[in-house]
Formats: structure tokens, C-alpha cells, sequence
């Protein structure tokens, strides 16, 4: 009894074809998502350099040190416009 079940396992029994096969539609679909990640982290490294541009530009004025910026209550945002006649 215990032969059968070895023999009919045997019969069903496939090696694994580990080689790799040619998919076009799977090597679209990667190239689809790596160009999605490339183009994902190019648009976050542009968007923290608009932000850190922007932040320069506004600690680099006259009028505003981080530590006033941090420490006073007094919301002022026209800082230096007022001084410089741009208001």
C-alpha cells in the first residue's frame, strides 16, 4: 500500500523549471513601476527643494533670525516689508 502512494507521487511529480522565462507583459509592467518610482522620488527631492528655497529666502532677510522666529509670540508676516516700502 505504502509503494502505491510512491509510485502515483512519482508519476505527478514535475522538477521546478527554475530558468527564466520571457514575459513581455511582465517586463512592461516593471518598467512601468520603476519609472513610477523614479519619477515619485524626483517629485519629493523638488518639493523639499522649493520648501528649503523658500525657507532661505525668508531667514535671510533682514528682519528674521531663528531664534525670533522660534521664541516670540507676536505673528508678524510682513517682516522687512514694512522697512523696506514693498508694503
Amino acid at each position: 500500500m505504502k509503494q502505491e502512494n510512491t509510485t502515483l507521487e512519482n508519476k505527478n511529480f514535475r522538477p521546478l523549471d527554475l530558468k527564466k522565462k520571457l514575459r513581455p507583459g511582465e517586463s512592461v509592467i516593471q518598467s512601468l513601476l520603476f519609472m513610477s518610482g523614479i519619477l515619485s522620488i524626483f517629485i519629493t527631492v523638488a518639493i523639499v527643494y522649493e520648501l528649503g528655497k523658500e525657507a532661505l529666502l525668508f531667514f535671510t532677510t533682514p528682519g528674521v533670525t531663528l531664534t525670533k522666529f522660534f521664541t516670540t509670540t507676536q505673528w508678524s508676516p510682513g517682516i522687512g516689508l514694512l522697512e523696506s516700502g514693498r508694503w
